[in-house]
């Protein structure tokens, strides 16, 4: 009799290969978290130092003309805030969701006999919260690219309304 044929070969190479699974699952999440931090502040960060900069050479000439576009602009930042916040949510529940799914693979049963990989309770239980921490990531994700928007078409607004 081969090894081919031999259940144990089989279930320890399942074995494995959940592991592996696991651990890839773990890095990403890892690796997606530290990616998110510094994607996130660009957009609405960026924002919010362009319209300080902005504002600021603006304050600084004084003149009456330029008063309303302070005030009015001074909105936007509010949006580009929110923004800013709403990535930061996104990219905690991102690293969240993608934990939660190594954590999935790592509470799987581990049996000798034919499927040798199964779902358990506590699996199921952690697949659950891995799909709603990834739809409140992507949700919040959408709205942070939804405060952008807002903070530029304010910006617009108040850059067109003034001047």
């Amino acid at each position: 009799m081969s090894h081919f044929d031999d259940d144990r070969y089989w279930a320890q190479r399942e074995f494995d290969r959940n592991s592996e699974t696991q651990d890839h699952a773990a890095r990403s999440a890892v690796d997606a978290g530290m990616r998110a931090i510094n994607y996130c502040f660009l957009l609405n960060g960026g924002g919010c130092v362009a319209l300080l900069g902005f504002l600021g050479a603006t304050a600084g000439s004084a003149t009456k003309s330029a008063s309303p576009v302070i005030q009015s602009s001074i909105a936007s930042l509010a949006w580009f805030g929110w923004g800013a916040l709403a990535s930061v949510v996104a990219s905690g529940l991102a690293f969240g969701s993608l934990y939660l799914a190594a954590e999935s693979f790592g509470a799987k049963g581990l049996q000798w006999s034919h499927s040798y990989v199964v779902n358990t309770t506590a699996s199921r239980r952690r697949g659950l919260w891995f799909n709603i921490a990834l739809a409140g990531a992507v949700l919040t994700g959408l709205s942070s690219a939804g405060f952008f928007l807002s903070g530029l078409l304010a910006a617009r607004a108040a850059f067109t309304v003034g001047w």
